[in-house]
């Protein structure tokens, strides 16, 4: 069988189960719509260093919290007494055990669906209401739960907590695959059922883009505003700002490539040989501006990848064949050469680093005498 052909059986696949669900749990009739509410469900396990009843314990008193819940009257069960939930809980449990054999260590002891509503749409009653509704059509009935109204945040919200084990302690619930959607189209349904407010899902290409992205925080931007006290910076860089010592560290470019790939047989690379290959490129400006003027005329914008400051993204681009990275020859002293191999650049470039701290900064004793060791080891006077 070849990928188009597994590719085709997963589709095939997953529309058959999304019909399953439709007629399951009788979505039809629901128009494709997100609203307003939000709802989500989590599998509950036993929590480390807790028994099963402490920790079904402590999520049912989360759940059922008198200063969230009106002091209890926005709780609500099935087939179960709020006060006592978490012992009848483990009471079909241990009849699980016993009519079966079987016992799990790790397993799902409950599940909880919490249920968001607009503000100021709904009162905590009608949402409690809407919340049993959701639970016992989800559940089918068959096993125990509660609902719990939070009144305490803007936002109105449902926390339901139903037992993982059947009421006859005869099966558990399997958490299947789309569990999540089931609920979301369960709980869309009550809601237009009792009137609440939609949206209108919008096609990808009407919706709003975002175009405003905030700049990024470098480890420069710390240093200029007095967050990191002294720092080393490769160049080049605009070191206007900074008082610095430039060390004696010689760091050369490199092309990055496949062991595989016909450059990997040169000594070094040069501007012609990377000409319309697709590159990985430093994020930082002034070295693709070197990197561009050391391309030359040939060079194109359009010959760029991607850009990164982590030499490990562009490596594991060009281990999986996508192009070539040129990064600083001691960013690779790791990687496996049966994957990745290096090549010098030709004409060389070759960078320097620089230590450096902000100017006119005031320093503390411990950061003075630290560069003046660092002068002394470079042997800098004055």
């Amino acid at each position: 069988m070849n990928l188009g052909a597994v590719f085709r059986l997963l589709r095939d696949s997953f529309f058959f189960y999304v019909q399953e669900l439709t007629a399951l749990y009788n979505f039809t009739g629901v128009r494709e719509v997100r609203l307003i509410t939000a709802t989500r469900i989590i599998p509950l396990h036993v929590t480390k260093g807790k028994t099963i009843v402490q920790t079904l314990n402590d999520r049912t008193d989360y759940a059922k919290n008198p200063e969230k819940t009106e002091k209890g009257e926005l709780v609500t069960s099935y087939e179960c007494d709020p006060i006592t939930v978490d012992e009848e809980f483990m009471l079909s449990k241990r009849q699980y055990e016993h009519s079966t054999g079987r016992h799990q260590k790790n397993n799902v002891i409950a599940y909880q669906i919490r249920q968001s509503f607009k503000p100021g749409e709904v009162t905590a009653e009608e949402a409690n209401q809407i919340g049993y509704e959701l639970a016992m059509s989800f559940t089918k009935g068959k096993h125990a739960f509660i609902v719990a109204t939070h009144t305490d945040r803007a936002h109105i919200h449902n926390h339901i907590v139903f037992n993982s084990t059947t009421l006859d302690g005869s099966r558990k619930f399997v958490n299947f695959f789309l569990s999540y959607l089931a609920v979301q189209k369960i709980s869309d349904r009550l809601c237009v059922q009792h009137g609440l407010s939609i949206i209108d899902a919008k096609p990808y290409s009407q919706r709003e883009k975002k175009s405003d992205y905030p700049q990024k925080r470098t480890f420069r931007d710390d240093i200029e505003k007095g967050l990191v006290d002294i720092g080393i910076l490769l160049e080049p860089i605009d070191i206007e700002k900074f008082e610095f010592v430039r060390l004696n560290l010689k760091e050369r470019w490199v092309a990055l490539m496949r062991p595989d790939d016909p450059l990997a047989a040169r000594e070094t690379v040069s501007p012609k040989d990377l000409k319309e290959k697709p590159l990985i490129l430093p994020a930082r400006a002034n070295v693709r501006n070197e990197l561009s003027n050391w391309l030359g005329e040939d060079f194109s914008e359009s010959q760029v990848l991607f850009t990164s400051n982590l030499a490990t993204n562009g490596a594991l681009m060009v281990q999986a064949g996508l192009g070539y990275s040129i990064i600083i020859e001691g960013a690779i002293p790791f990687w496996d050469e049966r994957k990745i191999v290096s090549r010098p650049l030709s004409p060389e470039i070759v960078s320097d680093s620089v230590f450096v701290w902000k100017r006119s900064q005031p320093l503390t004793p411990t950061v003075e005498k630290f560069i003046a060791e660092i002068r002394c080891f470079l042997g800098i006077t004055g």
